[in-house]
């Protein structure tokens, strides 16, 4: 095997990882060396176990609309099962709790009267009309409420994007709305919430999704257990701090003294992080551009709960004000289901608290998070927790891509440069600056293996690949 050959990827989350394997797959000679900065490979879509308790960063699931060749690889991995689960969330409207995915009971009765009459007029009107607003051309604003209609952008899309991203809806593109709203379309809403009717849902797949038992830090250790087996080298704590070019090769060094220098290099690590390593590596207006590709970072808050459950519901979703976490999961309820099924005993609660790093929420701890908890669930129709236990908090620096206006054509200036060099790749959530599921980080990563598996890397293969990445649309 030649130097040419080998690579190192950086970042071991689920598209650097299913990268990896699938690359020793192809050819088990192959040198192949993942870098992951954090202590555990999985990246944000890996977990933990604590006080007996499975958690994940976050809620996370697989969703129904996973790829077949996705599918595949997942329940391909060893030790891994997958688990089906019926889609169980309620979110916070109008201060009343409505199931989510909606049905047409929840959104004419449990909704106020006005407000869901008035959601159905938006969606009926949507289907004769072509609709026009007031906002910045190619805003979120503008494709939401072209979309889903004046009343649901206002009352969940529009407040939930700004608790999401920190900006206004009118500063961000509205390819935030392509990626992330399903129903941004005359008539998606009514379409949605149809799908609701019993004998509908009963059969629609969409009502369901896999889980790993053991939850979602399971699914990384079968991810790095297979890496490994297959003969690839996987170093966690290990943080890629620069990267140079070696001749035909480029070298990767890591805060630790560790290099690596490798055929081919697999960026699928945070382009921010890209800027700060290519310093030498890298034209001045490519790090610039990079550098102004902003994250939105999040904290999270888990309380553990001694007799529980605290609801029978996967997922409580918070687009207003009044609750300063943007959602809650019980990752109990995702492995057991119901209550009815599950029985009483210890539960943990995980939640999500988008913020700017190093603002006052990034800052804050556990005992303060939770007595802003606290205090939020006073005016809510959910109790506040009892028989707590333990609370701690982990954070996220890089939870969601930031679709600023205008930022396509940064986005657009460093993957034209790593489209020039075949020694680079840009793949996977963080590499491509994709706000994805989990089955579409994988799938790009699958997508890099194949185009690095020949003698060269396949540019053209990859860039039509890179335009279908495009048109992934996020499952909630």
């Amino acid at each position: 095997m030649s130097g040419s050959d080998s690579v190192v990827i950086v970042g071991g989350g689920p598209a650097g990882l299913a990268c990896g394997i699938e690359l020793l797959r192809s050819d088990a000679d192959r040198e192949v060396t993942v870098l992951e900065r954090e202590p555990s490979p999985g990246g944000i879509a890996g977990g933990f176990s604590r006080g007996g308790l499975d958690y994940d960063y976050g809620s996370h699931r697989i969703h129904p609309s996973v790829e077949g060749r996705v599918l595949a690889f997942l329940t391909g991995l060893p030790g891994l099962e997958l688990r089906r689960k019926r889609r169980n969330g309620r979110i916070l409207l109008g201060g009343r709790l409505v199931r989510f995915p909606p049905s047409p009971v929840d959104a004419l009765v449990k909704l106020p009267p006005g407000l869901s009459m008035r959601i159905l007029g938006d969606q009926i009107g949507g289907l004769f009309r072509s609709g026009s607003t007031s906002v910045a051309p190619g805003s979120f604003s503008e494709a939401v409420e072209s979309g889903t209609g004046r009343t649901m952008a206002h009352a969940f899309y529009i407040p939930y994007t700004k608790k999401l991203w920190g900006l206004p809806a009118d500063e961000i593109s509205s390819f935030q709305a392509a990626r992330r709203v399903s129903s941004a379309r005359p008539g998606g809403l009514l379409t949605k919430v149809l799908g609701g009717l019993p004998l509908v849902s009963r059969f629609d797949p969409s009502r369901f999704f896999s889980y790993p038992a053991g939850g979602f830090g399971a699914l990384a250790e079968a991810l790095a257990r297979e890496f490994r087996r297959l003969g690839g080298t996987l170093r966690t704590d290990s943080e890629v701090v620069s990267v140079s070019y070696e001749g035909a090769s480029m070298k990767a060094t890591t805060s630790d003294g560790f290099s690596r220098t490798a055929g081919r290099l697999v960026w699928s690590a945070p382009l921010d992080a890209l800027a700060s390593s290519f310093t030498a590596a890298a034209p001045a207006e490519v790090l610039a551009a990079a550098g102004r590709l902003s994250y939105r970072s999040m904290v999270l808050l888990y309380v553990q709960i001694e007799s529980g459950p605290y609801t029978r519901f996967d997922a409580h979703y918070f687009p207003d004000g009044s609750i300063r976490f943007s959602r809650m999961s019980e990752p109990r309820n995702y492995l057991c289901g119901p209550a009815t099924d599950a029985g009483r005993g210890r539960t943990g609660l995980c939640l999500e608290l988008p913020c700017d790093m190093g603002g006052d929420d990034w800052k804050a701890g556990p005992e303060v998070l939770y007595e802003r908890l606290l205090e939020d669930l006073r005016g809510s129709p959910l109790p506040p927790p009892e028989a707590v236990g333990d609370i701690w908090v982990r954070r996220l620096t890089h939870a969601y891509p930031v679709y600023r206006m205008g930022f396509e054509q940064d986005l657009r200036t460093v993957s034209e440069w790593s489209l020039s060099d075949p020694r680079l790749v840009l793949t996977g959530r963080q590499g491509l600056f994709a706000h994805d599921n989990l089955h579409h980080a994988i799938e790009t990563g699958l997508a890099a293996a194949d185009c690095l598996a020949g003698p060269g890397f396949d540019t053209d293969s990859w860039r039509k690949r890179l335009e279908g990445f495009r048109l992934h649309r996020v499952s909630d």
